[in-house]
């Protein structure tokens, strides 16, 4: 007798489930309620006879038998997405979508893609120029570039540069600060918003005695930060390679360049059961050759 299977819906929704680590999380996805999802969950455990889920007092966490089975799950329905698309989409223009950080998005993306369109026409490409963690899925999202790494196993994160810190500011602004005698805190610094830590990090390697200095100008993007040191109002932080360009213009300098924090690599991420995808190998190696001037360990 042939043993009924899971519908696809249902395993839709432990596979989302599984990935968010919460329900909550996976009905926000679906467009579904918490018990709609705690529901499917508990029928899908009940047709397979196992306990996929541990329910903790706010949360869930895969059982080993769960992480297995939504492992195998992934692969298949990897597999079922990828016939559906090359049935489906035959005919169709095929799209990528990415998201990135705003100021690699500006620097180092849309300068290179017009190579990119012109050697895949048949793909439109979407660009989500964001700071927020997106999901990511084939069809949604597709591939994303980020600073940091996540306690994933389903990502795939490969390096395509190291970032590094040092201040930066206009030359003829440093020239002025030196003739003056003036010592670092008398520095006007520029700050991007969004960012909590470079500064704390550079300070805490090379001025630890330093508290965090108040900031005359807040910007809620690099670009503008960026373009603020350039026109001498101030000591921005420099994350390299992304003020490359303007120092090797000479519109900037880094009056204290050798003391450099290390500060992680930018990866390329997407996931795993994707990684044999043609849109995928586009983009990596589309990433790859913009960035392979910069030093990746």
């Amino acid at each position: 007798m042939t043993k009924k299977l899971p519908s696809l819906n249902v395993l839709k929704v432990f596979d989302t489930a599984a990935r968010q680590g919460s329900f909550k999380l996976a009905a926000q996805e679906l467009c579904l309620s918490p018990s709609a999802v705690s529901h499917q969950i508990r029928v899908l455990e009940e047709q397979l006879g196992v306990t996929l889920f541990e329910r903790l007092n706010r949360s869930i966490k895969l059982t080993i038998e769960g992480e297995q089975y939504h492992k195998d799950i992934q692969t298949a329905m990897s597999l079922i997405e990828r016939a559906t698309d090359r049935l489906v989409g035959a005919n169709q223009k095929k799209s990528i979508t990415i998201s990135c950080i705003p100021f690699v998005t500006n620097h180092f993306l849309i300068p290179h893609l017009p190579t990119l369109k012109q050697a895949h026409s048949d793909y439109s490409i979407k660009l989500l120029s964001q700071i927020k963690l997106v999901e990511l899925k084939h069809g949604q999202v597709d591939l994303a570039v980020r600073y940091q790494k996540q306690d994933r196993n389903d990502l795939e994160y490969v390096p395509l540069t190291n970032v590094s810190l040092t201040p930066v500011c206009n030359p003829e602004y440093w020239r002025k600060f030196e003739q003056a005698g003036q010592g670092f805190d008398d520095h006007k610094f520029i700050s991007l918003s969004v960012d909590t830590k470079t500064w704390t990090t550079w300070l805490s390697q090379f001025r630890p005695t330093n508290t965090l200095p108040d900031f005359e100008i807040e910007l809620d993007n690099y670009q503008a930060v960026k373009q603020a040191a350039v026109q001498g109002l101030g000591l921005a932080m420099g994350y390299w390679p992304a003020v490359q360009d303007e120092v090797s213009k000479g519109n900037l300098i880094a009056p204290y360049g050798e003391q450099v924090s290390e500060f992680g690599a930018m990866y390329l991420v997407y996931p795993k059961v994707d990684q044999d995808r043609d849109s995928v190998r586009i983009i990596r190696d589309w990433m790859a050759s913009i960035f392979q001037q910069f030093t990746v360990s």
